[in-house]
């Protein structure tokens, strides 16, 4: 059998929470929502940003 290595699972947004569609909440409060929800857990949380320098830094964007 191969060793294939270690499945990683990360979450970036939030789209339904206890049977409620939060695709109209903000994304910052349905980020708010998935931090609680994954905190103390081993599923990744990606950060949110908007900062510009950031996007030129990895894209080359202005």
């Amino acid at each position: 059998m191969m060793n294939r290595g270690i499945a990683s699972y990360v979450a970036f947004d939030l789209m339904r929470l206890d049977g409620r569609d939060l695709r109209q909440s903000p994304l910052w409060r349905r980020k708010r929502s998935l931090r609680k929800l994954v905190d103390g857990t081993s599923v990744g949380y990606v950060e949110h940003g908007d900062d510009p320098r950031l996007l030129e830094a990895l894209y080359g964007w202005t």
